[in-house]
C-alpha cells in the first residue's frame, strides 16, 4: 500500500519511532514541501551529508501539488 507521508512522520521513520516502524516498510509519497522542510530539519539536528541522503532518497516519490497549493501552504505556514 502507498501511503502520505508528512514531515514529521518523515521525521519519525527516520528517527526509528516504533509507532512508526510499520510505514518504513511501505512506499511512501511526500510533497516537494515537506521535503524541504525535511531537509532543513536533518540539517539543523543532524548534518549536510544525511540531510542530502535523505533527500534524495525521497525525492522520486515527490507529488506535484502544483504552485496554486504551494502559495496558500507556504501563507498558511506564515500565520501559524
Amino acid at each position: 500500500m502507498k501511503y502520505f507521508a508528512d514531515t514529521y512522520a518523515l521525521i519519525e521513520i527516520i528517527k526509528g519511532n516504533p509507532n512508526y516502524e510499520r510505514y518504513s516498510k511501505e512506499e511512501l509519497s511526500t510533497n516537494l514541501l515537506n521535503l524541504y522542510e525535511l531537509y532543513y530539519a536533518l540539517l539543523k539536528d543532524y548534518s549536510e551529508e544525511i540531510a542530502k541522503a535523505y533527500f534524495w532518497c525521497f525525492l522520486s516519490n515527490i507529488i506535484d501539488i502544483g504552485y496554486a497549493l504551494f502559495k496558500i501552504l507556504i501563507l498558511y505556514f506564515l500565520k501559524n
